[in-house]
């Protein structure tokens, strides 16, 4: 299996569901309004770790690498360590007490309402700290760039850019926290770009110029599926029905570990995409972002496809660590 690294953040995840729709809410000039939540509930997150995590469970080596408190919860790095992921990655800033934590609030018609607190992930030290890293623990087969602050990202994917190393950048939530320029220079340097449908559509009216560079965009949109945006042509993967809807959180996480999984196995683009696809479906039965099983996903994938796929076994030996 492959050697992946996966940078952005470490956070704990506040997730509550509103069991009215936010399109009923009343519609004030300015914002102004309280609403009640039936529940809440903490979780593990952070889209590096769930990407990180996801992927260990289908055997890859892999470390993510994200800046976090000075007092990490203990619970989490336990968690971790049973899943014998390397932790070697995450970087204590000791001006943060807290690490990155995450507010989501998902209403009846599954839309969702994001609230992110970076804390140390927005230290101006992650520069420094994540080139040193990299340079010394090198080889790496492959880079995930997941959603984090706009100069990490960049310093990243510049990194892997000078040392030849592929990877898949996904702003994800943080794209709206790019300034223009910022994006400009982040489409010139990018192959591989995956989004959803919203992000798509508003990175497109500031940056067009450059968006049409990249070589390879993948676009999600929801229960319509993805879609592959490749040499002027649009190639549309029909999205897998979950057998029910629990939790929509961190769906797009499981859908990139699929698709980066499939990927490195050797399959082709639309191939790779069904496969995130048919593990972003299995991830909206559970509740939280790293409860999802991957046994049976060739089964799954079968039932949804209609063959099997070449790039998924029936069980998954986690590889040992470095």
């Amino acid at each position: 299996m492959a050697r992946i690294l996966v940078t952005g953040t470490f956070a704990l995840d506040y997730i509550a569901k509103y069991d009215k729709a936010f399109t009923d809410l009343p519609n004030f000039h300015g914002i102004n309004l309280s609403i009640t939540l039936p529940g809440l509930r903490r979780s593990f997150g952070g889209c590096a770790v769930n990407i990180a995590v996801g992927l260990r469970k289908l055997g890859h080596a892999v470390t993510p690498f994200a800046l976090v408190g000075n007092s990490p919860d203990h619970a989490y790095l336990d968690h971790l360590r049973s899943l014998d992921l390397d932790l070697s990655g995450l970087s204590r800033c000791e001006d943060y007490e807290l690490s990155s934590s995450c507010w989501i609030v998902t209403d009846s018609e599954n839309n969702q309402f994001t609230q992110f607190y970076p804390g140390p992930a927005a230290d101006e030290s992650f520069s420094a700290r994540f080139k040193s890293y990299f340079n010394a623990h090198q080889p790496f087969d492959f880079v995930v760039v997941a959603p984090d602050v706009a100069r990490n990202m960049l310093t990243v994917v510049d990194a892997c850019n000078k040392s030849g190393l592929p990877c898949l950048v996904d702003p994800g939530q943080c794209a709206l926290d790019f300034e223009d320029t910022d994006l400009v220079e982040l489409f010139r340097r990018t192959k591989l770009l995956v989004l959803n449908r919203f992000e798509y559509e508003d990175l497109k009216k500031r940056a067009a110029e450059r968006l049409s560079d990249v070589d390879t965009i993948i676009r999600t949109r929801g229960e319509d599926g993805a879609e592959l945006l490749q040499n002027g042509q649009i190639s549309k993967i029909p999205a897998v029905k979950p057998a029910n809807v629990v939790d929509p959180t961190g769906c797009g996480d499981a859908f990139r570990v699929g698709l980066v999984h499939a990927y490195l196995g050797g399959a082709r683009w639309a191939e790779a995409i069904k496969v995130g696809t048919t593990l972003a479906s299995v991830a909206i039965e559970h509740q939280a972002t790293q409860t999802y099983t991957v046994d049976h996903l060739s089964v799954r994938f079968k039932r949804a496809f209609g063959y099997a796929s070449d790039y998924l076994a029936d069980t998954y030996e986690v590889a040992a660590s470095d």
